[in-house]
């Protein structure tokens, strides 16, 4: 009798253990679901795109209630649309924040996702980077675009190989007047190294708002990059996320006086 009551009492036990762990992850998918439906309300009230509300709602930077009081919506739905919005960046984001690190990590395999292969794009930093552009130059860019489109080649060997077929010596283009090709093209290579580096980080910041359980970001050959986004249900903002163009400007200031 006693070795029964101590079975009953360690499965009791452990069913209450299971129940404890598993709340987080049954909560965090509740939300989850609930944050499309308040996504969508939220779009039908204040008129802003649901891709856009998606993407930037949670971002600081965003203003969103200015532009709500701004707009041309009645009183009564620009109140609406400012509750709606409070609630969301606030109660809402808290708990998402809350439950999402205790939510059981599921992987591709289990809970489906999303699988991504990005590529940084080197003949376009090679373009941003030349001087001096001209017919030759261009007719260059474009045999080299060509001929890596693939992903395949070695952008900077193929580089070599088009500016030495047509007699081009790259520092017509590239680096200093008089430097020989080869330090040229390892100060290419190394900047292509920074930019893959800085892909990566930019690529987990906004995978990191997006709010995904144990994304896997990995660099894939010479210029790819792979992710894999668990749980992702909502496939068009993962790659409105992921997907947008990042531009940083550096402007004068003009002094007051």
């Amino acid at each position: 009798m006693k070795s029964l009551r101590s079975r009953l009492i360690v499965v009791l036990v452990l069913v209450l253990a299971g129940a404890y762990y598993l709340y987080p992850t049954l909560k965090y998918d509740r939300l989850s679901k609930q944050e499309q439906v308040l996504f969508t309300k939220l779009s039908d009230t204040s008129k802003i795109p649901l891709k856009r509300l998606a993407t930037e709602i949670y971002r600081d930077d965003v203003d969103f209630k200015a532009e709500i009081e701004t707009s041309d919506l009645d009183t009564l739905a620009k109140a609406d649309a400012i509750q709606q919005l409070e609630y969301l960046r606030g109660d809402f984001m808290r708990d998402m924040k809350e439950y999402r690190p205790k939510a059981i990590k599921l992987g591709l395999d289990l809970q489906g996702g999303m699988y991504l292969v990005l590529e940084v794009d080197l003949v376009q930093m090679l373009e941003n980077q030349a001087k001096g552009k001209d017919e030759a130059f261009d007719a260059l860019l474009a045999d080299l675009r060509k001929r890596t489109h693939a992903g395949e080649s070695d952008v900077f060997a193929t580089l070599r190989e088009i500016a030495g077929r047509d007699h081009i010596s790259l520092n017509r283009y590239w680096g200093d007047a008089g430097q020989a090709d080869d330090a040229i093209l390892k100060e290419m290579e190394e900047a292509s190294s920074d930019a893959e580096d800085r892909s990566l980080e930019i690529l987990r910041n906004r995978i990191d708002q997006f709010g995904v359980s144990e994304p896997s970001i990995a660099k894939l050959g010479t210029r790819r990059i792979s992710l894999e986004l668990p749980g992702v249900k909502d496939p068009v903002r993962a790659r409105e996320l992921v997907g947008r163009t990042a531009l940083l400007e550096f402007k004068i200031v003009v002094d007051a006086d």
